[in-house]
């Protein structure tokens, strides 16, 4: 051990590093978001304004803002300069979200939920682009989208390990290939062309 981050009165739900790997926030039941220094272990800052049990935080590339997914399915936004709450993006369900992902250039933010559906917004106007179904209605482990923001992948554990890969434009399933591993590793390739498993690719982009 390390150390020890004292300050959340309630179960941690999730953690999450910045990209530069010198700050961590920790979402909590608490319904509080805490920003750490990773290298002097204190607390930066507390981030609240959340009605809702948080389930899942999610810094953007830029680490500029921190998104945190809610038990009501809700999705809120933070900046992380300032501390200050700068969006609420209104739940695309009843379900409680379980995951999230950012868009390259942060112009989206997705969440997906335990019902197996994925909900995505425009971050700087908080409108609801598009509400995905998986063909299963079971809780979606990961999500991401490619670099060019076109095709979102939504890995699913249960009751068969798959990704179901939609074309955000049209919000159609273009397919639902078979996972190799933990859903955990699937990602795209940095040019946005393959989506790949632990073991290789899973799927070419048309």
């Amino acid at each position: 051990q390390v150390a020890e981050l004292t300050g959340h009165t309630d179960w941690v739900t999730s953690v999450a590093f910045d990209g530069s790997g010198k700050y961590l926030v920790s979402a909590s039941r608490d319904l509080s978001l805490r920003l750490w220094d990773v290298h002097t272990h204190t607390a930066i800052a507390c981030l609240i304004g959340s009605t809702s049990p948080l389930t899942s935080v999610h810094f953007s590339p830029s680490s500029a803002v921190v998104a945190a997914a809610c038990a009501d399915g809700s999705v809120r936004l933070w900046s992380t300069s300032s501390g200050a709450a700068v969006a609420a993006l209104a739940g695309h369900t009843s379900a409680a979200a379980c995951c999230m992902a950012w868009s390259s250039d942060e112009a989206l933010v997705a969440a997906a939920a335990g019902d197996g559906s994925v909900g995505v917004w425009e971050a700087a106007t908080g409108l609801r682009r598009v509400v995905l179904q998986c063909p299963q209605a079971a809780a979606v482990a990961r999500i991401t989208m490619s670099p060019d923001a076109r095709l979102l992948a939504a890995a699913v554990g249960a009751p068969a390990s798959c990704v179901h890969v939609f074309d955000l434009p049209s919000s159609s399933l273009l397919a639902s290939p078979a996972v190799r591993g933990s859903v955990e590793q699937v990602q795209w390739s940095a040019d946005g062309r393959a989506l790949q498993d632990g073991h290789g690719d899973v799927f070419n982009a048309p």
